[in-house]
């Protein structure tokens, strides 16, 4: 067969793995509710969320949502310290059987004020209230006879009191501030430690001074306990000098982040789904890398490894998408597949069933939100955790591509020489006087990078 000809056979089969969507087959596995990777625990985890050694902040805090002479609570912790996850797993079921409402609202930055507000209405329409609130100031309180309530602001650190799309929810708390007790409704705002000077100098414009619960991330006996829970629940065995290593490759000035635990037993589950007996030992804890980043590292790299090389290089570009570009923070309100689609180089509906892969719960890389009924879904990623894992990955398997493509390029040039000469036109480098590049087509002076591209000669 002519090169040529096997080189057009070639080119439309890379073109269809590109166009097509080849997604892993489904093992049938899907992993433990325990097993959250860096996701946070939810309203409906709040069983397993009680063992798991935050019992201390919890009895903190409904001692302050107790007191209706307190209005306003400030939960602060540093990022990956487990704020998410006590508030909407552990507080949620503490209060389910106490007579109090609960809503739970993530302070996205993007037009915070009808987000929150739609919040309250799906809650009231739970509740059957007769009236539903029309906008953010009939928010400080819920309607007449409905009882306690209590209305969790988190991840407040992405809003600014300086923004004006932001404002109504600050002035919303300044209301909440001037009302005279008894409260019938608790706001509690939790936030990252980095964002207190913002939030301490809103503060002392209202003029009071609310209790706040600091979230501290575990110490290393607490930590090798809520290993054990977890790999229990998840219905695996781990020798205990596995957990006393992994517990010490995860401390970081003596304390552990439970999103490295999350992440650290993502990865033994996976490990353990490979052994008949799900029985895990410290050589199989080392053998896969060790270490948070390490096994993160290796659940992202192995998980990519399940795509064709084909669609590797497209998930990795609209994954980094989904980071900011200044720092290693992730884009919180997420983004469309017609927003990545771009960024990726896929059309949209390859890309929706690649993304929706990622954030099944066969996989769990990404997070899935509906935002409102008529809006199309968002993607994000789960955690600030995996944005430098992911660009470091990125560099490895983006070069790889970059190799294939100059490769192909060569392979391109060969395949044209073969068919010149084939047919008897003289090879190019044959040519008396040419000062074309050998293999080369295009004109003198100018050259090919291995991209492609075409630039003026050196």
């Amino acid at each position: 067969m002519p090169p040529a000809v096997l080189l057009f056979i070639w080119t439309g089969w890379r073109l269809w793995r590109r166009a097509v969507p080849n997604l892993p087959s489904d093992t049938g596995q899907v992993q433990a509710a325990a097993i959250k990777g860096p996701l946070a625990f939810t309203e409906q985890d709040g069983e397993l969320f009680r063992r798991l050694g935050r019992e201390t902040e919890l009895v903190q805090l409904v001692g302050f949502l107790d007191n209706d002479q307190i209005g306003l609570v400030v939960v602060m912790g540093e990022s990956g310290a487990g704020k998410t996850s006590l508030l909407r797993a552990g507080l949620s079921n503490v209060l389910k059987d106490r007579d109090v409402g609960f809503l739970y609202w993530e302070a996205l930055p993007e037009d915070p004020a009808a987000g929150l507000l739609r919040a309250a209405r799906s809650k009231w329409q739970a509740a059957r209230y007769p009236t539903e609130p029309q906008g953010i100031d009939e928010l400080p309180a819920p309607p007449p006879g409905a009882g306690r309530w209590v209305m969790v602001l988190d991840q407040f650190e992405q809003l600014h009191p300086e923004q004006n799309d932001h404002r109504p929810v600050f002035e919303l708390l300044r209301r909440v501030a001037g009302e005279r007790p008894p409260h019938q409704t608790t706001w509690l705002v939790a936030f990252r430690e980095e964002y207190a000077a913002a939030w301490w100098k809103f503060q002392n414009s209202l003029g009071i001074q609310p209790p706040m619960l600091p979230v501290e991330r575990f110490r290393p006996k607490q930590a090798g306990a809520v290993v054990a829970t977890l790999a229990e629940k998840a219905d695996f065995q781990l020798d205990q000098d596995l957990v006393d290593t992994m517990v010490r490759d995860m401390s970081l000035g003596d304390r552990i982040s439970p999103v490295d635990i999350g992440i650290g037993m993502m990865m033994l589950d996976e490990l353990a789904r490979d052994r008949r007996d799900r029985h895990l030992t410290h050589d199989a804890y080392l053998g896969a890398g060790g270490g948070t980043e390490g096994l993160l590292t290796g659940y992202i790299a192995g998980r990519l490894e399940w795509f064709p090389e084909a669609h590797r290089e497209h998930l990795l570009k609209a994954m980094l998408a989904l980071t900011d570009p200044d720092n290693d923070q992730r884009i919180a309100e997420g983004r469309t597949v017609s927003d990545l689609s771009a960024a990726a180089g896929l059309s949209q509906e390859a890309l929706a069933a690649l993304l929706n892969y990622l954030a099944s719960p066969n996989c769990r890389l990404l997070e899935k939100r509906s935002p409102a009924a008529a809006e199309p879904p968002r993607y994000r990623l789960p955690h600030e955790r995996m944005v430098p894992i992911l660009r470091r990955l990125s560099g490895a398997i983006l070069a790889q591509a970059d190799a294939l493509c100059s490769l192909w390029f060569k392979f391109h040039r060969l395949a044209a020489d073969a068919t010149a000469f084939a047919v008897g036109t003289a090879h190019p480098t044959c040519r008396t006087g040419s000062r074309r590049r050998p293999g080369s087509s295009m004109p003198p002076g100018r050259v090919v990078d291995h991209r492609g591209r075409s630039g003026s000669g050196g």
